[in-house]
């Protein structure tokens, strides 16, 4: 397990992300890599990390971008020694309706740590995560009555309409769900809106976004 911590994964924390996953597929032990976020991250700006060529260039991304180096592991791009299989994201089927339909803001919840300025609002969190998902998984379902859960499937199923749902207790899930599925497009990745702004240079890293100095779980 390698451990990377107060940082964007996409800005800050990414030239450690690439250097970490470039020793990792140097020494040739394992067959997967699986790579958790935070709760609060964007899986876009992490997809953009595996993508190739021109598309994995961010020397113009605006977070002291120095050099390209810095986005390459032995002189090589991500790409070149890893592939991004699934995009997965666990939706909490107990509180994802309740979050959704109060439409509270950041700033409504000390603890996510915002600024009182921050205009963001909670639901604009739980869309870009479900949006970018090859594979959701709705967690949770035992706490919650069956019309419900299909509440919150409908809701996911209409921000997304090709990724696969599929409900799970202690989010436990059948590995053959999450490993060598082969269902991240970046062909189709690349036609999402987001993918543009991410390429321009134009995200805000989650640590300033959102005001975090540190995250511990």
């Amino acid at each position: 397990m390698v451990e990377m911590q107060n940082g964007c994964i996409c800005c800050t924390l990414r030239p450690d992300l690439i250097q970490n996953v470039g020793k990792l597929a140097a020494e040739q032990r394992f067959d997967y890599l699986l790579i958790e976020s935070t709760g609060i991250s964007e899986p876009m700006p992490v997809a953009i990390t595996f993508a190739t060529g021109d598309h994995a260039d961010h020397s113009d991304h605006d977070h002291n971008d120095d050099s390209h180096n810095d986005f390459t592991y032995a002189g090589k791009m991500l790409s070149e020694v890893a592939r991004l299989d699934t995009l997965v994201t666990v939706v909490d089927a107990v509180n994802f309706l309740k979050d959704y339909k109060e439409g509270k803001r950041l700033r409504d919840r000390p603890a996510l740590g915002a600024e009182d300025s921050d205009p963001r609002a909670i639901p604009d969190l739980l869309v870009d995560q479900v949006e970018c998902a090859n594979l959701v998984v709705l967690n949770k379902v035992d706490l919650i009555a069956e019309d419900e859960a299909a509440r919150v499937e409908g809701i996911l199923r209409r921000l997304n309409t090709t990724a696969r749902i599929v409900r799970s207790t202690f989010g436990k899930v059948d590995p053959e769900l999450l490993l060598d599925t082969s269902s991240f497009d970046m062909a189709e990745a690349e036609k999402m809106p987001g993918w543009v702004q991410e390429l321009t240079g134009n995200h805000v890293p989650e640590t300033l976004e959102y005001n975090i100095s540190s995250f511990v779980f």
